[in-house]
C-alpha cells in the first residue's frame, strides 16, 4: 500500500522516495473484493523519502530497500536481487530471478524495476495489474489492484484496475508516483502534487501548502489517505482519518525526514531534536490493532507501512518488521 519512488541504485538518483504501500481485499479477486483495509504499496525503490536536500547512507551490503504490502513484503539486496516473504497465495512474493533497481509490494502483486527500465511484475493478473507497458522508467508503484510508473521524460503511465479512474493518470511532467488503493498520486516537476481516482474521504483533494515557498518533494498513497513531505521537513497528511492516520503529529517533534502511508496509519523517520535522540527514529500514528504503530528503538535509512505491518531498514542492510504476522510477514530474512 502501501505503498513507493525512488531511489535507483545508481548515481542517476540523487533525492530518495518512496511509494506506496496501501491494503488490499482480504484476498485478491476481482474488482468487487477491493476493500477499505487493503494496503497498496508502496512504491518504487525505497518505500520512504528523505525531506529535500537531505541524505542517507544507504546500506552497501544485505539490502537496501523494501516495500510493505498487504500481507507480503519485499525487498531489493544490494546485489540487485528481489527477496519477498509473508503471503504466497497468488504468487505474489514469487520474484523473478535476475537483477533490479527498485521493488514495491502491492495488496496481491508486486513489481520490480530492472536496470533497463522495463518494468517486471508478479502475482495475481485479474485486472492486468502484472501487465506492464513497455518502458523505459524510472519509478514504479504497485498498488491495490492497479499499479502506475514514471517514465523516463517524466510522463506517468497507469495499468490494471480503474474502476474509479485512479489508473487515469493527469497529463504533465512528474518526478514521483504512488498507487494507493482506489487512488493514486504524483508530484509533478515543479513540486505540485496531482491526485486521481476515487475521491472518497477528499484522498484526491490536495491541500495547499501552508506557504507557497514549501513545496512539496515527496508523495505516498496509502490506503483512503496519503502523506506528502514539503521542504523544511514538514508532512502533510489527508483523506480518511478515521483512525487518526491523516492526524500528522507535526508539531511535535523538529523536522521529519521520511514519510510512509500504510492502511490505516503511517509511519516517519524523525529528524534529530530535543525529543529525538538520533536521526532516523521511527515514530508511527492511527490504527494499532495488531501493533504495526509499535515501533521498535534505534536509527533507520527507509521505512514502509504496509496493511497491517510495517518494515524499516537499518543502515547495516538488516530489515526489522513489526505488526500482524499471520502471513510470516514480518519475518525479514538475514541480509
Amino acid at each position: 500500500m502501501r505503498w513507493v519512488a525512488y531511489l535507483v541504485l545508481t548515481a542517476a538518483a540523487a533525492a530518495l522516495m518512496a511509494c506506496a504501500s496501501a491494503e488490499q481485499p482480504a484476498a485478491p479477486q476481482p474488482r468487487a473484493a477491493q476493500s477499505e483495509d487493503a494496503p497498496a504499496q508502496s512504491g518504487p525503490i525505497i518505500e520512504s523519502a528523505l525531506s529535500d536536500g537531505q541524505t542517507a547512507t544507504l546500506p552497501t551490503m544485505g539490502f537496501a530497500a523494501l516495500s510493505a504490502g498487504r500481507e507480503h513484503t519485499c525487498a531489493l539486496r544490494s546485489t540487485g536481487e528481489i527477496a519477498c516473504w509473508g503471503s504466497n497465495e497468488v504468487g505474489q512474493s514469487d520474484a523473478p530471478p535476475g537483477s533490479f533497481t527498485a521493488v514495491s509490494a502491492g495488496a496481491g502483486h508486486s513489481c520490480g524495476l530492472r536496470a533497463d527500465g522495463e518494468i517486471v511484475c508478479w502475482g495475481y493478473d485479474g485486472d492486468s495489474q502484472t501487465a506492464a507497458p513497455g518502458g523505459p522508467f524510472t519509478a514504479l508503484s504497485a498498488g491495490a489492484g492497479h499499479s502506475c510508473g514514471l517514465r523516463q521524460g517524466g510522463e506517468i503511465s497507469c495499468w490494471g484496475w480503474n474502476e474509479d479512474g485512479q489508473t487515469d493518470a493527469p497529463a504533465g511532467s512528474y518526478a514521483a508516483v504512488s498507487a494507493g488503493i482506489r487512488h493514486s498520486c504524483g508530484l509533478r516537476t515543479d513540486g505540485e502534487l496531482a491526485c486521481w481516482g476515487s475521491s472518497e474521504f477528499l484522498v484526491t483533494t490536495v491541500p495547499a501548502p501552508a506557504f507557497s515557498i514549501l513545496h512539496f518533494t515527496f508523495v505516498d498513497a496509502g490506503g483512503y489517505h496519503a502523506c506528502a513531505l514539503q521542504r523544511a521537513d514538514r508532512i502533510v497528511c489527508w483523506g480518511d482519518n478515521r483512525a487518526r492516520q491523516a492526524a500528522s503529529p507535526q508539531e511535535a517533534f523538529v523536522g521529519f525526514a521520511a514519510v510512509s502511508a500504510g492502511a490505516g496509519y503511517t509511519c516517519a523517520l524523525l529528524k534529530a531534536g530535543i525529543q529525538v535522540a538520533e536521526d532516523g527514529s521511527v515514530f508511527c500514528w492511527g490504527d494499532n490493532r495488531f501493533g504495526q504503530t509499535d515501533s521498535p528503538e534505534g536509527a533507520f535509512v527507509a521505512i514502509s507501512a504496509g496493511g497491517r505491518h510495517t518494515c524499516a531498514l537499518r543502515e547495516t542492510g538488516e530489515i526489522e518488521c513489526w505488526g500482524l504476522n499471520d502471513e510470516g510477514q514480518t519475518d525479514a530474512p538475514l541480509p
